[in-house]
């Protein structure tokens, strides 16, 4: 009896044990950039690349697809089918009575990859026996890729101490969102923190298009990635090791209190050495992460210049759709999803109306198609162009090259569309036109965009700006021109610099090698760019910004934006303040849960910005931050002043200080900039004068000319 009741609690307590290490992940299919959301004709197509990161063992995994169809479609001829690379894991005909389809899928573990295809493929049709045409706006699908998802059943593997697990574990970038990694360091000095926002910064470089939630530790979580830098005699003492042990520079061990998280350990024997650790850490590859540690014989030392970013287009150079990740894209059938390719410029670029940009455009398509067929070419959603189909026995390659004005750009990301619209040849209502024979491709190895070399030049303040790609601290992108100031050292607000840190790193795509940290107001070069976190600062610094420092609260200098004057009303205590619409943030009232992000141009010197994130609650501060990878959020921080009611989670804004400009236009363009864009009025009264002042010029000329003649000289 007593070994029966052992084997029962060995079995309970084995289940309990496995319960507890067992963890289950769902994402919903719109977090992989699924294709066509919205099939139509006789034959719908989409697909979607659903990656699993290498640190799952993935024990049951469901997919949950949700849909709706047209009414019009017949069961005996209309189905959906789902494929899992490349196997059919589900099928089912569509019931007339039923518009709305939801289904849980069990997907066979075996079939997981480390990047899995998931197909959708629809047959649709509105009658059996009957004459119909294929490409009917009766004939659709819709799939919601937001509410569909992929539940995953996992456990999470051990981490063993080899830099490999450095690279596939812990930066592996088929990881899901939110990314958490901690940070601890020797001390809270200005230079370890400096080396702190270093590695965030690195983080976001290496790790792109994910939300990166980094936290400033004292003491070693179990739940999280730790990067640990420090001496030698720290990380002895942190992780006692034994005391005469030398140390590699970089090496990583398991997290004592869960296998599965690991300690990576950045060390040197003294605090320079360690700086030039850092800083060539920072700048390792992909491939050079193996062994079990990494030893720096040759540190490096770099420095950048202005937009070098692998993220911005290179003006004046032919690049090709292959060289920005695209390969050759092939067109089926009546409704094929078009290809979007985007890729970005410097948001200060000056967008004039005069220059024009290069899209040449190399294509083909079948024989199949009608004389009519066309190739639509859209930029940033605006029709540009229509290409038409010349040839009706098909073409191997044709080539289009476009001349595109560059003010159908936009600051920041850009997108170019092109979609084929193929019909087939008239063969009667009743005969089915051959759909595969609708085809096309665009070659992305030939196909380019080539941008002129257009000057840098924009106005502030646009706090948009920044959440686009951290500008203008990002102008150079090490980041060599650019302070941050915290005005103090709790935890919660250095885990907001560091979280900030690699949301600017994402934005540049270089880490940040020449950043600096201070917490004094003394150390504050005036030739650089300042971004300030926190709350007690000096009034000077708030000179150019659209709020006061006065007896240890901020208050907005202007009258707050309408949209929210009836809640500051009920808000705001002093009398005096609700008649002026004035927000005032104090200990005193109840607005304490706000956070303020302002912009302006830094009072030491006229063309370098300063930006601040303003919280006297360091936890609301640190929410404020993370709420920038938030794009239902981060959208509303513009202009030069947003505020942050985390009560009802709203983003109120505005724009009110004075402009100022950063970069440098020609002469010429810059006389004209200031003529004709801050005064069209002045600009029409000046072209006025010069068509006068030409007029009188000529009359003189053709006088004089006149009197010569009169007197015989011609």
């Amino acid at each position: 009896m007593l070994r029966k009741k052992i084997k029962i609690f060995a079995f309970l307590s084995l289940i309990i044990f496995n319960l507890s290490f067992a963890k289950v992940d769902i994402e919903t299919i719109d977090t992989f950039f699924p294709g066509n959301d919205f099939l139509r004709g006789v034959s719908g197509y989409s697909s979607v690349v659903i990656p699993v990161p290498d640190r799952f063992e993935v024990k049951k995994a469901t997919l949950h697809l949700e849909l709706s169809k047209s009414k019009a479609l017949v069961p005996e001829r209309s189905f959906i089918s789902v494929f899992f690379n490349g196997k059919l894991v589900y099928q089912k005909r569509y019931n007339p009575k039923v518009d709305n389809i939801s289904a849980d899928i069990n997907i066979p573990v075996y079939l997981i990859e480390d990047y899995n295809k998931l197909e959708i493929r629809t047959s649709q049709h509105y009658c059996v026996n009957c004459c119909e045409y294929e490409g009917s706006p009766e004939l659709w699908t819709k799939l919601y890729w937001k509410k569909s998802y992929i539940k995953l059943d996992i456990e999470e593997k051990d981490i063993k101490p080899n830099m490999l697990f450095l690279r596939d574990f812990i930066l592996d970038r088929k990881q899901y969102n939110p990314l958490h990694f901690a940070v601890i360091t020797e001390n809270k000095s200005d230079k370890m923190l400096t080396l702190a926002t270093k590695v965030s910064g690195y983080l976001g470089r290496y790790i792109k298009y994910r939300k990166l939630y980094i936290d400033f530790k004292e003491n070693l979580p179990e739940d999280t990635d730790t990067f640990l830098i420090g001496t030698e005699n720290f990380i002895k003492k942190f992780l006692n090791l034994d005391e005469k042990e030398k140390l590699p520079h970089i090496f990583l061990v398991p997290n004592p209190d869960n296998k599965a998280r690991a300690v990576i350990v950045i060390t040197a024997s003294s605090m320079s050495e360690l700086e030039k650790v850092v800083n060539t850490f920072i700048s390792l590859n992909e491939e050079t992460l193996m062994g079990k540690s990494i030893t720096i014989k040759n540190f490096k030392s770099i420095d950048l210049h202005p937009y070098q970013s692998p993220n911005f287009i290179p003006v004046e150079e032919n690049i090709h759709l292959s060289d920005i990740g695209y390969d050759d894209k092939t067109f089926s059938g009546f409704y094929p999803p078009p290809l979007d390719f985007y890729f970005e410029i410097p948001v200060d670029m000056f967008l004039n109306d005069k220059e024009k940009f290069i899209f040449h455009l190399f294509y083909n398509y079948g024989s199949g198609v009608r004389e009519d067929s066309v190739i639509n070419i859209f930029v940033n959603d605006k029709f540009f162009r229509q290409i038409k189909i010349g040839k009706d026995y098909g073409t191997i390659i044709e080539d289009k090259k476009l001349k595109i004005p560059v003010y159908m750009l936009k600051p920041g990301k850009n997108k170019i569309s092109v979609q084929y619209s193929l019909m087939p040849k008239n063969q009667g209502f009743c005969v089915a036109p051959n759909v595969n024979a609708l085809q096309g491709t665009i070659f992305a190895r030939k196909t380019y965009i080539n941008l002129p070399d257009l000057p840098h030049w924009v106005e502030m303040p646009y706090m948009e700006y920044f959440v686009m790609q951290g500008y203008p601290f990002s102008i150079y992108p090490d980041l060599k021109e650019t302070q941050i100031f915290i005005s103090n050292l709790d935890n919660k607000t250095i885990s907001a610099m560091l979280t900030l840190i690699g949301y600017i790193g994402e934005k540049t795509g270089v880490s940040p090698y020449n950043i600096e940290v201070i917490s004094n107001k003394k150390k504050i070069n005036p030739n650089k760019n300042l971004i300030l976190l926190g709350y007690l600062f000096d009034s000077e610094l708030f000179e150019n910004t659209p709020i006061n420092l006065s007896s240890g609260n901020i208050t907005l200098k202007y009258s707050i934006f309408s949209q929210i004057k009836d809640i500051l009303k009920s808000k705001i205590l002093n009398e005096k303040d609700k008649e002026n619409l004035k927000a005032i943030l104090s200990m005193d009232n109840k607005l304490q849960k706000e956070v303020i992000f302002t912009m302006g141009k830094s009072p030491y010197k006229g063309d370098k910005t300063i930006f601040m994130i303003l919280s006297k609650n360091p936890y609301q501060l640190l929410m404020g931050v993370r709420l920038l990878y938030n794009p239902k959020f981060a959208g509303n921080i513009k202009g030069d002043i947003s505020v942050i009611d985390f009560e009802q989670l709203r983003v109120y804004n505005g724009s009110f200080t004075e402009k100022y400009y950063v970069g440098h236009l020609p002469f010429l363009d810059y006389i004209l900039f200031r003529i004709g864009y801050t005064s069209p009025f002045i600009m029409f009264i000046l072209t006025m004068v010069v068509i006068v002042l030409i007029v009188v010029i000529l009359k003189y000329l053709l006088d004089i000319r006149e009197k010569r003649r009169l007197k015989g000289e011609i």
